[in-house]
């Protein structure tokens, strides 16, 4: 996926600085973190 993000932002390069691409990373990391911390709790218990 983050190769994908990567070589997206290159191929439109000219309208999407790379930070942006590098922020849509660090957010996607963030959102799998919370969310699996969200579905230990849901399922009942910590592992």
């Amino acid at each position: 996926m983050f190769a994908l993000l990567s070589q997206g932002g290159l191929a439109i390069n000219a309208m999407v600085p790379k930070e942006l691409v590098d922020i849509l990373q660090a957010l996607v990391i963030m959102c799998v973190v919370c969310a699996s911390s969200e579905v230990r709790r849901w399922q009942g218990g910590s592992r």
